[in-house]
């Protein structure tokens, strides 16, 4: 059993890799930049911290629990593995879109991965 637990934390973005606070939300939407995707959202904005923080926002524009919390963990999961090693310094918002609804996290890591290089983040 806790080889189970241990994997299913090992799966989860880091505490100190997320953005807890509205008040760090508010920041990085008034004073940092944006990018647009076809699924996806990018808000940016340095930070005074030694490592990049991430903050995911699915609306119930996108359907019902089940379907924004499907969202939220292929998000999620796409950061831990390939962008989590992003420049340093910046807090990133992302915001899914009605589009992400029934993509695979293929086409979703896509769209995150431009949008990164165009934001200069990886």
């Amino acid at each position: 059993m806790s080889s189970r637990i241990a994997t299913r934390f090992e799966s989860m973005l880091a505490q100190d890799n997320r953005i807890k606070r509205s008040a760090d939300y508010k920041r990085v939407f008034e004073t940092g930049q944006k990018m647009f995707g076809r699924y996806v959202i990018v808000f940016f904005s340095p930070n005074q911290l030694e490592n990049s923080r991430f903050g995911i926002i699915t609306s119930k524009k996108l359907g019902n629990a089940v379907v924004r919390n499907r969202a939220r963990r292929q998000i999620r999961e796409i950061i831990r593995l390939q962008f989590n090693d992003t420049k340093a310094r910046y807090d990133v918002v992302i915001v899914a879109r009605a589009a992400i609804v029934g993509k695979t996290a293929a086409q979703i890591q896509k769209d995150l991965y431009v949008n990164f290089r165009k934001a200069g983040l990886c």
